[in-house]
């Protein structure tokens, strides 16, 4: 379940093209199954570790984005996350 939610994040993150470069780094980052061969007991546990961790990764993204492009009023249109 953590891969699939982990999955399922990545593609919607770089909107179904998510076999570009950032694609299999975001996937690793947020599922501690990947990453750190973490098993989950319950569902929700799996799912809520992911978001968690795609909340760092869209967080890091957004200060990037920030020190980029200075302060764009619409963030999704400059960044994609």
């Amino acid at each position: 379940m953590n891969v699939l939610a982990a999955y399922v994040f990545t593609v919607r993150r770089f909107n179904g093209d998510h076999h570009n470069e950032g694609g299999g780094s975001t996937i690793l980052r947020i599922s501690t199954n990947l990453d750190s061969n973490q098993n989950f007991e319950e569902n929700f546990t799996a799912v809520d570790s992911v978001i968690y961790h795609a909340n760092n990764v869209i967080q890091i993204s957004i200060v990037i984005c920030v020190l980029n492009f200075g302060c764009p009023v619409h963030f999704d249109a400059i960044c994609h996350f």
